[in-house]
């Protein structure tokens, strides 16, 4: 609602029980959802870019109190769940691969979220150290592209400008610069479910440029063949969407995909091998184990793991020398 025809005091948000319960869940569905943290960001950039100036400072002071939602979060996050790997920050040295492989993941997520793939729950995203890197390229390309459109839509085209910096905002989560924990053989931390908040303004920005195109026809019926070719897409989308959900029905059917998508990967063999253990498949196991320890770059806690599990299907197989 329009704070100016609320009749709210611009010079803060109204601290309402609805906005309280906003903040409450925003602080919430961070623990879901971690890509959320940037939404105070997109608060400022919308009062930037779409508002009016007597309605700006509320956006502005609205994104301050959500700002201050996240702390929480990170408290729990960085210092008691400890998920930044202390001994694996990135050095001064490292932080061109840091950039040129945040770049680069725009690229492959960009790549998801225009071509219909197979969903992959185990996603290989090597550290980029080449600055002629293909994927790396493509991204700052996409980038410049991007800012260069803000840049010409800020005045004329602003809500088009607003989605395209809400697009770009939600890939700063995923630029790695505090170093999160993940398997080393994965790279940088890579998955699906980072893409789902940057795809609402994508398709949002898509779907204003599709309707800007259908009402350029003058004619009724090449509006509504434009019109049912999207509806079209859109359901085949739908269906391949629901289709591709299938690999998360059981834990078997998830491992051996993530083997088989990666199979070069340490912690998808470990998990199959973790799980025919407990239903009792013991050579099955084994190798599954194997593969993992033989995949595993060092000795860790998890390569120490593997060799354990793998220990106990040996004696659960009467092999008690080849568990020692």
């Amino acid at each position: 609602r329009n704070p100016a025809q609320a009749g709210t005091n611009l010079s803060r948000p109204a601290m309402t029980p609805v906005f309280l319960a906003a903040l409450l869940c925003f602080g919430g569905s961070l623990f879901a959802k971690e890509m959320a943290i940037f939404w105070p960001a997109v608060l400022v950039v919308f009062a930037l870019v779409v508002t009016e100036p007597q309605t700006r400072r509320w956006f502005f002071r609205a994104g301050v109190y959500f700002a201050l939602a996240i702390l929480p979060y990170l408290a729990l996050r960085l210092f008691v769940a400890d998920t930044v790997v202390p001994s694996k920050q990135w050095s001064v040295v490292e932080l061109p691969a840091v950039i040129l492989t945040f770049f680069a993941t725009i690229a492959r997520y960009l790549g998801k979220l225009v071509v219909p793939t197979p969903a992959e729950p185990y996603i290989v995203n090597p550290v980029v150290t080449s600055a002629f890197d293909l994927w790396a390229v493509s991204g700052v390309v996409v980038f410049g592209i991007a800012c260069a459109l803000v840049w010409r839509w800020r005045r004329r085209h602003r809500s088009a400008a607003f989605l395209l910096l809400f697009f770009l905002l939600s890939f700063g989560p995923i630029a790695n610069v505090v170093r999160i924990t993940g398997p080393l053989d994965m790279g940088a931390p890579m998955a699906e479910r980072f893409v789902y908040i940057p795809s609402l303004a994508l398709y949002a920005l898509v779907g204003a440029g599709v309707g800007r195109i259908v009402r350029g026809f003058r004619a009724v019926r090449v509006r509504v063949a434009v019109a049912l070719g999207v509806a079209v897409c859109a359901v085949g989308l739908a269906v391949r969407t629901v289709a591709a959900s299938a690999l998360w029905h059981d834990e078997e059917t998830l491992f051996a995909t993530m083997v088989e998508q990666a199979e070069e990967a340490a912690l998808p063999h470990e998990l199959l091998g973790t799980l025919h253990c407990r239903h009792g498949r013991w050579d099955e196991a084994i190798v599954a184990l194997q593969n993992a320890i033989d995949r595993y770059p060092d000795v860790s806690e998890v390569k120490l793991a593997a060799h354990n599990n793998l220990a106990g299907a040996y004696v659960a197989t009467g092999e008690i020398e080849r568990a020692r």
